[in-house]
C-alpha cells in the first residue's frame, strides 16, 4: 500500500505534497555573546534575557519549505539579537558540496542529484551575513569570528558534513515581535530555483 503525506498551506488552502525532506534547519538565537540554539521543539523561552522564540514550517510548495520564527522581547528595554538559521544534511557524505553564491546571495548545497538553495529575510533586520562552515564548529562553538560581538566565521565553501549558515540582526526598541523567515528550495533546475527565490523575496 503506496501513501502520500500532505500538508494543507496557508497561503493557499491547496494540498501540497511533502518531499522527504533531506536538510534539517535550526534556528538559533544570539544575544550579549551567548548562542541558544532550538534543538527541538517549536518554542523556546529564554527567562534570563527575557525572550521567547517560536518556530512555524509551512510547505507552501511541493519544492519550498518556509521556515518562520517569531522572537518576542518581554522587557521594556532596548535589546540587539541576532536570528540564525543553520541548514545541515539529514544524511552527510563526502560527495556533497555546500557554498556561497555572492552574485545570487544565496547558499547553494548540491546533493543526490538535486540542488538545495537557502535563503533568509526580513523586513525588519538592520544587516545581514552568512557562512559555511564544517558542522563540528556548531558544536564547539567555533562558528564566530568573534562572538561577543556575534560576528559569523566567514567561509564560502565545504564538503560533506557542512552546515551554512544565515545570520540577521534586529533592534528591538521595547516590547515588541520580531520576524525572521528562511526556506529551502528543492530541484534539479537552477533557473527553477532561481525564479521561486525571486519570487518568495517579492513576497515577503
Amino acid at each position: 500500500m503506496k501513501t502520500n503525506t500532505c500538508m494543507q498551506t496557508s497561503l493557499s488552502g491547496n494540498v501540497v505534497p511533502m518531499r522527504k525532506e533531506r536538510l534539517n534547519v535550526i534556528p538559533g538565537i544570539w544575544i550579549g555573546g551567548k548562542t541558544y540554539w532550538m534543538n527541538s521543539g517549536f518554542e523556546k523561552h529564554i527567562p534570563e534575557e527575557g525572550i521567547s522564540v517560536q518556530l512555524k514550517q509551512e510547505h507552501i510548495h511541493s519544492n519550498i519549505r518556509l521556515i518562520n520564527v517569531f522572537i518576542t522581547n518581554h522587557e521594556p528595554r532596548s535589546l540587539s539579537v541576532k536570528l540564525l538559521f543553520q541548514h545541515k544534511h539529514v544524511q552527510a557524505a563526502n560527495e556533497h558540496i555546500s557554498f556561497i553564491s555572492p552574485s545570487e546571495n544565496v547558499i547553494f548545497h548540491l546533493a543526490d542529484g538535486l540542488i538545495y538553495l537557502v535563503n533568509s529575510h526580513s523586513i525588519d533586520r538592520i544587516k545581514g551575513s552568512c557562512s559555511v562552515q564544517p558542522y563540528m564548529n556548531i558544536h564547539s562553538n567555533n562558528i564566530w569570528a568573534c562572538s561577543e560581538s556575534g560576528t559569523l566565521k566567514y567561509n564560502p565553501m565545504a564538503k560533506g558534513n557542512a552546515v551554512s549558515l544565515f545570520l540577521l540582526e534586529f533592534q528591538f526598541q521595547g516590547k515588541d515581535t520580531i520576524e525572521g523567515k528562511s526556506w529551502i528550495i528543492s530541484s534539479d533546475n537552477e533557473d527553477e530555483l532561481l525564479n521561486l527565490n525571486e519570487a518568495l523575496l517579492k513576497t515577503y
